[in-house]
């Protein structure tokens, strides 16, 4: 039908009853009345937008049992899409899931339309479900009616009030024919719902999540934010709900407030912002809001998830993020332990297989504006091998170092993300490989003597080809500094720098007519060659076969490695001073064991003036028995290794990993023996132990005591070249006591710090920061006696306090840590950890 201009247009529109004097007022007029004002409610709150406005939190509560949970929700107010109210008026309410009350009936209060479409499943102990709050209302109290307008008598009655309120219902996510979900997450969750361990309840309540933020569909969304989505104008419909919605499992009605996973052994966790959403309109066709989605509710659902692991795991050192979370947010922050922190995940541990580079620091406001900027990026599959980007706080910091914070974190960045300048890892390698390359140059590392003409063309051709080299680095580090390098560009960066460095190597082998009768630069581009296009320290691929496999973290590793090649390369001349190996402890004691690895561990050592690359040889000698093949080299990593780079005046341990073969003779000695060598200086290093054979590992355990895991840092760690002065700085170590399955009495143990230092009184250890230490601190000996139950890891501090400034020399300690059994037999050999030093600068 067509209008004219000015016309009103009222079809379908708002009824409001007209009063005037004289009017005849009946119940259906004020009714009327009532619901117009009611309709116009509705309005409002449509265009508010659906969601939760403040409150109705769920948590499980603490009446609730395995076989009969119980939910605790507080007080609130929500919208649905109706634009009706969902409010609850108490503080709060239990709810208990296993039961349900009979349905009443449509005319029975204000909310007959939001009855749910079925009654529901009945709860069977194993499921996920979403739990949900609808409106309702009922009739109360009475009040008299007369029905006949021509008496004054009081002929019947009706009900007082019609009272509004709030009802809940849990719905049932089945899982094996949800739409939306692609057949990899679907055996994924299948995985995860059959194990339960923390670590895999963790991931499960991860991915759950994000399959009602629409992790895996909404990316669509971003290639295409123009495509039309839904019918439904008003609403984003995607994700899990979207499909419960379709269902007829969640209606307009309902309002979600929580995801509920309750397996065999009870309801295993509450997760509010999985489901729930804030109360906010959202327009069909808006880009930005489309692009926005969930961002914000998705960093609350993560946050949530992450301060109840930290809450809940004993050992937050060695937790790892992959193995807790398969989906995260492109941007968060998570509670670090360090000097004043004593609680917190491992600052180096928690994002190690996705950092390149070491944390700097960041503003509070700066977090912020990173924090707003990432609501509207995708979030991270870890499956993808992404990189992050990890910052400090600097108010953060300073508080915790002031005492008037107790806890330190650390902010996570997605690469991707335009961060702050900072230490990361690709500009970093870049900035390095042009440094190294240079050193070369400053150190005519590869000129020969001689001053005629082809010489001198010599030395110009190789300063060329090394300037390549230094060009290209500079200029791929300016983009990354410059944030102008997201991951493939990243990985075309080096595939550039493989080029000109595969270049020079190929040069230096036959492009220059001048021989180098030494072989320096034949044995260097032999060696550039292969940590170009073999492999590095630890069998890890070289730059190009890193960059071939798109993961960006081995690729810088690769850069670093040819780095610290290049940098270390001493041109012509000798080694001055011994490689060393000496034998360590191993908890399996003295034996090779038939058809088990043992471990027996190593100390490798660079005595000389330059730094080397170690080349390893493990073999096992014996009377009986095939032993040409029973010995591994392990790094301290856990990678098999053939050879381990140090640096001058460096050490570090390995371990040789022996199998007895089956026909060898038990209590037979064998000979471990490790051979380390530098063909390039003619240096070798040889060390041994006398074992026994075994026939099980029943016979071969003996009592140990070892360091478990990495060194727990202070945060403020530089290496403590340039340590504030007068301040405490915390190590923290793990150390672990072994011991045969019939030995369960705790062992004492001492646990030594020997520091070394010119200035040792000015010093100051203590264990924990109360306990005084015993020892002889004059000397520099600090110990302190704790007590160890088999199989059990306990973490002790080491609290070293640095003297004041002042004086002609910078003052420096170095430390190392010792553990000592006590009444132990057999007695155990020392075991020394790692040594570190500090150094106050004098000014």
């Amino acid at each position: 039908m067509t209008r004219q201009l000015l016309e009103p247009v009222t079809d379908g529109g708002i009824q409001n009853a007209n009063f005037f004097n004289g009017r005849l007022l009946t119940a259906k007029d004020l009714g009327t009345m009532q619901d117009s004002n009611r309709s116009q409610h509705r309005q409002l709150g449509l265009g508010i937008g659906d969601g939760v406005i403040y409150g109705l939190e769920v948590e499980l509560a603490t009446s609730s049992t395995q076989t009969r949970p119980i939910l605790r929700v507080s007080g609130g107010l929500a919208l649905n899409r109706r634009g009706s109210a969902v409010a609850l008026a108490l503080p709060n309410v239990e709810v208990e899931l296993t039961r349900e009350a009979e349905t009443l009936a449509p005319d029975a209060g204000l909310f007959g339309e939001c009855s749910p479409a079925s009654a529901g499943d009945d709860l069977s102990n194993v499921g996920v479900y979403v739990f949900v709050a609808s409106p309702a209302s009922v009739f109360e109290g009475s009040v008299p009616a007369r029905y006949s307008i021509s008496s004054d008598l009081v002929d019947g009655c009706g009900k007082r009030f019609a009272t509004e309120g709030i009802k809940f219902r849990r719905e049932h996510v089945d899982l094996s024919t949800l739409s939306g979900v692609s057949s990899a997450t679907r055996t994924l969750l299948a995985g995860l719902l059959a194990q339960t361990d923390a670590a895999s309840l963790s991931k499960l309540r991860n991915v759950l999540a994000h399959l009602f933020f629409d992790t895996e569909e909404s990316n669509g969304q971003r290639r295409d934010p123009f495509e039309r989505i839904t019918d439904d104008a008003g609403h984003v419909n995607y994700g899990a709900l979207a499909a419960l919605r379709t269902l007829g499992q969640i209606t307009d009605c309902d309002v979600p407030l929580a995801l509920v996973y309750w397996s065999k052994d009870g309801v295993q966790f509450v997760d509010n912002w999985a489901v729930r959403r804030l109360a906010r309109r959202y327009l069909d066709l808006d880009a930005l809001s489309v692009l926005r989605g969930y961002g914000y509710e998705r960093h609350l659902q993560f946050q949530t998830q992450l301060q109840e692991l930290s809450e809940q795991l004993s050992l937050l050192g060695s937790a790892q993020a992959q193995s807790y979370f398969q989906f995260i947010p492109p941007v968060g922050f998570f509670p670090v332990a360090g000097t004043k922190s004593p609680h917190g995940f491992s600052p180096t541990n928690f994002f190690k297989q996705f950092t390149t580079g070491s944390a700097s620091n960041v503003t509070t406001e700066r977090f912020g504006a990173i924090l707003r900027e990432s609501f509207a990026c995708p979030e991270i599959d870890l499956q993808t091998k992404p990189i992050f980007e990890l910052f400090n706080v600097r108010d953060n910091t300073s508080a915790v170092n002031s005492g008037s914070s107790s806890q330190l974190f650390d902010v996570f960045v997605s690469r991707s993300l335009s961060g702050p300048l900072s230490s990361d890892g690709v500009a970093s390698a870049l900035h390095d490989a042009w440094d190294v390359y240079r050193g070369l140059i400053q150190r005519r590392a590869f000129f020969l003597s001689g001053t005629d003409q082809d010489t001198l063309a010599s030395h110009l051709t190789i300063t060329n080809a090394v300037r390549d080299v230094m060009d290209m680095s500079n200029r791929q580090y300016a983009l990354a500094a410059s944030r102008s390098l997201d991951t493939p560009d990243a990985l075309a960066a080096f595939k550039e720098m493989y080029r000109v460095q595969n270049d020079l190597a190929v040069l230096f082998v036959q492009g220059i007519p001048v021989k180098d009768q030494s072989g320096d630069r034949e044995a260097f581009a032999k060696g550039l060659s292969k940590l170009l296009n073999q492999t590095i320290a630890g069998g890890k691929p070289g730059l190009l076969p890193a960059v071939n496999s798109n993961s960006l973290p081995a690729t810088v590793d690769a850069q670093n490695a040819i780095n610290f090649f290049v940098a270390n390369w001493s041109g012509q001349g000798v080694a001055i001073g011994p490689i060393t190996l000496s034998p360590g402890t191993s908890a399996q004691g003295l034996v090779a064991v038939k058809g088990v690895a043992t471990e027996h561990r190593f100390t490798v050592g660079n005595g000389t003036d330059k730094a080397l690359t170690i080349e390893l040889e493990a073999t096992a000698a014996a009377t009986t028995g095939d032993w040409s093949n029973s010995t591994t080299i392990m790094s301290v990593g856990g990678d098999e290794v053939s050879e381990v780079q140090l640096a001058s005046g460096a050490s570090t341990e390995v371990s040789v990993m022996i199998t007895a073969p089956q026909n060898a003779l038990k209590d037979e000695p064998v000979v471990l023996t490790l051979n380390a060598s530098v063909p390039q200086f003619g240096k070798t290093g040889t060390a041994f132990k006398t074992l026994k054979v075994a026939d099980q590992v029943s016979d071969a355990v003996t009592s140990s005591v070892e360091f478990v895991g990495n060194i727990g840092l202070p945060a403020t760690d530089q290496a403590m070249a340039n340590a504030d002065p007068s301040t405490p700085f915390s190590y923290f170590y793990n150390i672990r006591y072994n011991a045969p399955q019939n030995v369960t009495s705790p062992a004492n143990i001492l646990v030594t710090v020997k520091l070394t230092s010119s200035n040792t009184g000015e010093w100051k250890v203590v264990f924990g920061e109360t306990s005084a230490p015993g020892g002889d601190p004059l000397k520099g000996e600090f110990t302190e006696q704790v007590q160890l139950i088999p199989g059990n890891t306990r973490q002790i501090e080491v609290m070293i306090t640095t003297p004041a400034r002042g004086g002609t020399q910078d003052k420096t300690a170095s430390f190392t840590v010792q553990l000592d059994s006590v009444g132990l037999q057999p007695a155990l050999t020392p075991a020394v950890s790692q040594s570190k030093s500090i150094t106050v600068k004098k000014s």
